[in-house]
């Protein structure tokens, strides 16, 4: 790759699907210790994945999501409801829309973006 050239589309490495593997097992294992909150170490590596190697989102956006989620997380906690579905579901806009704003980008080049020529 030449300085300044990205690749576009999706992109996949060999470790990504032992990263998802490995999160799926400790979800699992952690499930009778903690219930369904065990689910999130599960919810920040898919949207990893998505947001890394699927649609490629850039830095500032990711953070964005994981502000939202924190905050999520906190308030569920606060009024005594957390559960993987209220943060799952209260963050779900928040990624929809990072998703959106990457692909409007003009320096979009995740899954569906186009090949520039220079």
């Amino acid at each position: 790759m030449l300085w300044g050239h990205r690749a576009v589309g999706a992109r996949i490495f060999w470790w990504d699907p032992l990263v998802l593997i490995s999160a799926t097992a400790l979800s699992a294992l952690a499930w009778p210790l903690i219930g369904g909150l065990a689910g999130l170490p599960l919810l920040v590596v898919g949207h990893f994945f998505l947001f890394c190697n699927v649609f490629r989102v850039g830095t500032r956006r990711e953070l964005v999501w994981a502000v939202a989620l924190a905050l999520a997380a906190v308030g569920w906690s606060a009024v005594g409801r957390l559960t993987l579905l209220a943060v799952t579901l209260s963050i779900l806009p928040v990624s929809v829309g990072v998703i959106l704003d990457a692909r409007r980008a003009s320096d979009y080049h995740g899954w569906g973006a186009r090949k520039k020529d220079r």
